[in-house]
């Protein structure tokens, strides 16, 4: 009798312990809100948008956004985020808190600016953030020409650092100015091709004026 009621409490045991786990895996999901995915057909549970890592910019048609304090519409305002075609916000790698929130109507991602301002980090609601699209972006390959249209905006691409303004579109010749990280520019012409990889026309307003020369395609992305 003994070894039976022993038996019995280790299967119940057994059993309390796995259904404690799957309630936890339930338990990591959030109720779904707008724009999320369910994991089942009643959407009871719902799959987070992003995970974290992940590069985004604000959705087509959100004219701003803020950066709050928390996740919630009525949180203190970090930093209002505009409407761009490159990647200017990202979701935090790590936290030692979730980094999706849901308040009862909608979720909410932390993110911080990128590559700018990292060290700013708060919530964004999820229906104004879009995965970036990659169409303002040059080719990977450089001997492949990108397919922009002149005049329009340009950026320094996120990640690097500073650009040269070339006198000529070649690696070696006189440098005009140092275009900064994030900075902005008009891509007015059109692109040469010095053997290896394509130069655009751009203008350049610096604080001695505007200066027109060559940068590299793929140092820089049109908006």
């Amino acid at each position: 009798m003994r070894r039976q009621m022993s038996a019995i409490l280790m299967v119940a045991f057994v059993l309390a312990i796995s259904l404690g786990a799957a309630h936890e895996r339930a338990l990591a999901y959030p109720p779904c809100g707008p724009y999320q995915q369910p994991l089942v057909n009643n959407g009871a549970l719902c799959r987070p948008q992003y995970i974290g890592g992940e590069l985004l910019r604000l959705a087509p048609g959100v004219p701003f956004a803020w950066i709050r304090s928390e996740p919630s519409s009525y949180a203190g305002i970090l930093k209002t985020i505009y409407p761009v075609a490159y990647a200017n916000l990202q979701v935090i790698s790590y936290s030692p808190t979730p980094v999706l929130s849901w308040d009862g109507y909608q979720n909410w991602f932390k993110v911080h600016p990128y590559p700018m301002d990292t060290k700013v980090v708060g919530w964004i609601e999820q229906g104004s953030l879009a995965v970036v699209s990659t169409s303002g972006y040059p080719p990977e390959d450089p001997t492949y020409q990108a397919a922009w249209s002149t005049p329009a905006g340009g950026h320094v691409k996120p990640g690097v650092s500073f650009l040269w303004l070339r006198a000529q579109p070649a690696s070696d010749a006189a440098v005009l100015d140092t275009v900064p990280a994030n900075g902005t520019l008009t891509i007015a012409g059109s692109p040469s091709f010095d053997g290896v990889q394509w130069w655009w026309m751009v203008d350049y307003a610096s604080r001695r004026g505007v200066k027109r020369g060559y940068v590299e395609q793929a140092l820089i992305i049109a908006q």
